[in-house]
């Protein structure tokens, strides 16, 4: 068992592949540990996850890469150097279903209207966080404009993988862990 914040958890280790539909959403945060970029995040955000997405459809991630916002096969993250924590959210059919149409929507867009944005990572890193492109978004502001919008109105916006999972262990009527990833070795 670990405590975070007060909060004490199981740590039960889940396989993603048997995730079902009943499942999800879920809120995934990643730490890889051979990362530079992943290390740099952690190290400046003081935190222990890179990288968050979410999960809407079993056997894909909703990520924000480099090479823009996609809908990934899981496998994609099945690394051994990759620890990967699930938080379940607690939401009904219709802001499931919303969130779903809203991530599948997005996917869709042209390149140029689903494009990572470099320049706030440097915003945030100089803590200036309104230096942004207009053109893109990066993981944690993507994925809390769509649970904001679909499902928690409180849900921040501007914060880290890190801050997300934060605020996540403070909410426990919408987010509970359903379990980690860890690399064997």
């Amino acid at each position: 068992m670990r405590t975070l914040q007060g909060v004490t958890e199981k740590m039960q280790i889940i396989n993603p592949y048997e995730l079902k539909q009943e499942d999800l959403p879920l809120i995934v945060l990643t730490d890889d540990l051979r990362s530079f970029f992943n290390w740099a995040t952690t190290a400046h955000t003081k935190g222990n996850y890179g990288h968050i997405m979410t999960m809407t459809e079993p056997g894909l991630y909703d990520s924000m890469l480099f090479s823009g916002y996609k809908r990934v096969p899981i496998k994609a993250y099945d690394k051994r150097s990759m620890i990967i924590k699930f938080w379940s959210v607690k939401c009904t059919p219709e802001q499931a279903a919303a969130l779903l149409a809203a991530v599948k929507e997005y996917a869709a867009r042209p390149f140029w209207k689903r494009m990572y944005d470099p320049f706030g990572i440097v915003g945030q890193l100089i803590k200036v966080p309104m230096i942004q492109s207009p053109l893109g978004e990066y993981c944690s502001e993507l994925v809390g404009k769509h649970i904001r919008k679909h499902i928690d109105p409180a849900f921040p916006l501007r914060q880290s993988p890190s801050g997300l999972n934060r605020y996540m262990t403070t909410r426990p009527d919408i987010y509970t862990v359903k379990g980690y990833v860890y690399p064997e070795d």
